[in-house]
């Protein structure tokens, strides 16, 4: 057995009895897909900001009075724009965002209007820019209702992350020697290694 292997064979050997189960592989799959979602979740969030970023500072494209009744209530202290932005920067404030958002994006918009004391808006000349603040809209209530789906997995036990660190270390050599090996030698040393695969990049990610 080449030297790389026979150190991760003797690394098993030291671990604490399993009670007959092999490795928990998928603790390290479910805690990795875990991260990788929540990396692109925190993106998604990101988007969001800039995107409200954007509204705010285009308030001259409401040029006439409803509109600008429109914007400056959706940036009031309590308007909906005000309470995602703040939910992208603060993720308590997440799971519970989604039941406050407006069912209704344009009714509304007709009712800050109406107690801004303004005319009703003229929708079909802002349809496009109402379907905006709508996708917008629909987007936070999506990340939010994930927000509120808390599913930690299985725990990867104590005693493994050690191994996991110690594989993902001499992954590239491991490899290596497998590659090496003639056939049909090879062939489960390197189905092996597809099989840590989870564990080695749990590492990665977490060591």
């Amino acid at each position: 057995m080449p030297l790389r292997w026979r150190k991760i064979a003797d690394l098993v050997g030291e671990l604490a009895p399993l009670d007959g189960r092999g490795l928990p592989l998928d603790a390290f799959s479910a805690q990795l897909a875990t991260t990788i979602t929540a990396g692109e979740t925190e993106e998604r969030w990101g988007e969001l900001a800039r995107r409200i970023d954007e509204i705010r500072r285009r308030r001259q494209r409401f040029s006439f009075d409803a509109g600008q009744a429109w914007h400056d209530g959706m940036f009031a202290a309590d308007g909906f724009l005000t309470r995602i932005e703040a939910a992208t920067g603060d993720p308590a404030l997440r799971p519970a965002l989604g039941s406050g958002l407006p069912p209704d994006v344009r009714r509304h918009v007709d009712r800050l209007v109406a107690d801004a004391g303004q005319e009703r808006i003229q929708w079909g000349r802002q349809t496009s820019y109402l379907n905006r603040i709508e996708a917008l809209v629909l987007e936070a209530r999506s990340l939010s209702a994930a927000a509120g789906r808390v599913d930690a997995g299985v725990p990867v036990p104590a005693a493994l992350r050690g191994f996991a660190v110690r594989t993902a270390q001499a992954w590239d050599g491991l490899f290596g020697e497998a590659d090496v090996l003639q056939p049909p030698y090879r062939h489960p040393a390197l189905a092996l290694l597809q099989r840590l695969e989870p564990v080695a990049k749990w590492a990665w990610v977490h060591a």
